[in-house]
């Protein structure tokens, strides 16, 4: 093989799950010779198209051995994308029944904060007459999607409410009382 002409085979064989590159030596020293080859070549107007040429050659060396490389990494991992492909398979059909087990879970939560909120607003509607502020805001001024989460007793949405009134109360009688201009 001259610097620039490709090797009459690529002699990579696969035994037993091992990759033999026996003549990998001799393929680097062939490599480094074409590239030395390659920076001492006198490029002129003259010589233009011999180079190209000879890059295009030098090419086809690097484009063989990349092209044996993708092959056998296909053939080595053959078994293991097999192995992947079911377990992939298996992981969808469980994520399917997470995902029906989910929906009913949220279904079961969402119907347990719409009965917490109807709590929360027979609350509101016992307590707003009490104050100033319960004339003037609604039940949604004060609901926070918080308020509906299975760890907040409804004990402490209630003590928040009456706090929120008298805050919203104090509010409303201290402007009501500065003068309008």
């Amino acid at each position: 093989m001259s610097y620039t002409n490709p090797p009459d085979s690529t002699e990579i064989r696969i035994e037993n799950g091992l990759i033999r590159f026996d003549e990998y030596e001799l393929f680097k020293k062939k490599a480094e010779d074409a590239r030395d080859y390659l920076i001492r070549l006198d490029v002129s107007p003259e010589s233009e198209q011999e180079c190209k040429r000879t890059v295009a050659t030098a090419r086809k060396i690097s484009d063989q051995l990349n092209q044996e490389k993708i092959r056998i990494k296909k053939t080595v991992l053959e078994p293991y994308t097999v192995f992947e492909d079911k377990v992939k398979e298996i992981i969808g059909i469980i994520t399917e029944g997470e995902n029906v087990a989910r929906d009913k879970l949220k279904a079961i939560d969402d119907q347990r904060r719409e009965e917490k909120k109807a709590e929360l607003r027979r609350i509101w509607d016992a307590r707003c007459g009490s104050f100033i502020s319960g004339a003037y805001l609604t039940f949604d001024h004060f609901l926070q999607d918080k308020h509906l989460n299975k760890t907040v007793p409804i004990s402490e949405v209630e003590h928040e409410m009456v706090v929120f009134f008298m805050d919203k109360s104090d509010d409303i009688k201290y402007l009501s009382e500065k003068p309008r201009g």
